[in-house]
């Protein structure tokens, strides 16, 4: 009778822990959305470079390039901007 008992209970506390998660669950999805969704709103500012080369010697770098905000390979650049 004791095992019944605790098998039932154990049974009834797994389900509503399951549902009360869920919902913390989704919560927490909903909380990274808007995050994530708050950095693509044009609020922070990213610095490019209007002229890049990849051609020459050198160690290069990915740079942002003004040009449609991209990271491009580099090995030279120079007149720093503002991504719009």
């Amino acid at each position: 009778m004791k095992k019944l008992f605790l098998s039932a209970f154990i049974i009834v506390s797994c389900f509503i822990n399951s549902h009360i998660n869920k919902d913390r669950l989704d919560d927490l999805t909903l909380a990274n959305i808007e995050a994530l969704a708050q950095g693509e709103s044009g609020n922070i500012t990213t610095h490019c470079y209007k002229y890049i080369s990849s051609s020459g010697s050198g160690l290069g770098n990915y740079i942002r390039y003004c040009g449609g905000c991209q990271l491009l390979y580099a090995t030279s650049w120079n007149n720093e901007s503002i991504c719009l």
